[in-house]
């Protein structure tokens, strides 16, 4: 999985990211914050499909490893 199709599978706003992209103006702090854990978490669980559902069924990166 590619980073926006893994954004679609956890519920996360990819369509968000490519806003403020196009607006090419500063976001804030939360934002940023938000952002930056949506794209670490991606880095930690990869684009494996087996991974993301697991991921996903317990919503915690230390059981899924």
């Amino acid at each position: 999985m590619d980073y926006e199709e893994f954004c679609d599978a956890v519920g996360f706003q990819y369509e968000l990211l490519h806003k403020i992209y196009l607006t090419d103006k500063p976001i804030g702090q939360a934002t940023n914050r938000k952002l930056m854990r949506d794209l670490r978490i991606y880095m930690v669980i990869g684009g494996m499909p087996q991974e993301v559902e697991a991921y996903l069924e317990k919503e915690n990166l230390m059981m899924i490893f």
